[in-house]
């Protein structure tokens, strides 16, 4: 009868054992509606991005119909598909971003390397959208606003660079082959460029979000 008892203890003890290891090593989905909204950087690396990045601070945002991601990091804006597992592991690791020749000097590079790194854990808590690396924290977002969705444009955020194509129905590369179009404006109302073979030039006129030529 002792013999007995004791190993129906010894059973419940490996019983409970195999829950907890169980519970504890578990890990529970995450919603994916708790990522939608526009997402701003906060912290890359534990480091403040306010004193890295001049102008427009990264951000993301999730399009959960068709699995990709969107958004800027700080200069160009980049695009691409994204995973999330039952483990809330993220990955994106084929992400495209436009090429546009930014003079203010940032972490751009570091952003993207690291929003595409695999199997990141990610977990949105209290408004704060956490990616995870080993355990170390390495991107921080907080809720925000989309800058291009209430941006007005200015003289300013156009000149004082080129700008190349990285964009076109049929394909920049497919439809030019030896030279990529490029544009430029001045303060004074002149725009400028190549169009793959010849130079063009015009005036321009700013409204709000709409550029006439």
């Amino acid at each position: 009868m002792k013999q007995t008892f004791n190993t129906l203890i010894l059973v419940i003890t490996i019983i409970a054992i195999s829950f907890f290891t169980q519970s504890c090593n578990s890990v529970k989905q995450m919603d994916k509606a708790s990522l939608e909204g526009y997402w701003v950087l906060k912290t890359i690396r534990g480091e403040d991005v306010k004193s890295t990045f001049n102008r427009t601070l990264p951000g993301l945002q999730f399009n959960l119909s068709d699995n990709t991601i969107a958004g800027t990091g700080g200069c160009n804006r980049f695009h691409g598909v994204f995973t999330l597992s039952s483990k809330n592991e993220f990955s994106a690791p084929n992400l495209a971003s436009t090429k546009m020749m930014c003079p203010n000097a940032n972490k751009e590079s570091l952003f993207l390397q690291t929003l595409s790194s695999p199997k990141l854990s990610i977990s949105v808590e209290n408004d704060l959208l956490s990616f995870k690396q080993n355990k170390d924290l390495v991107l921080l977002f907080e809720r925000g606003q989309d800058p291009t969705s209430t941006k007005m444009v200015k003289i300013a955020d156009l000149t004082g660079q080129k700008w190349n194509l990285s964009f076109i129905e049929g394909g920049v590369e497919n439809l030019f082959k030896t030279k990529i179009p490029t544009i430029e404006f001045t303060e004074e109302g002149r725009v400028s460029g190549n169009l793959g073979c010849n130079n063009y030039k015009s005036t321009y006129k700013l409204e709000g979000q709409t550029l006439t030529l």
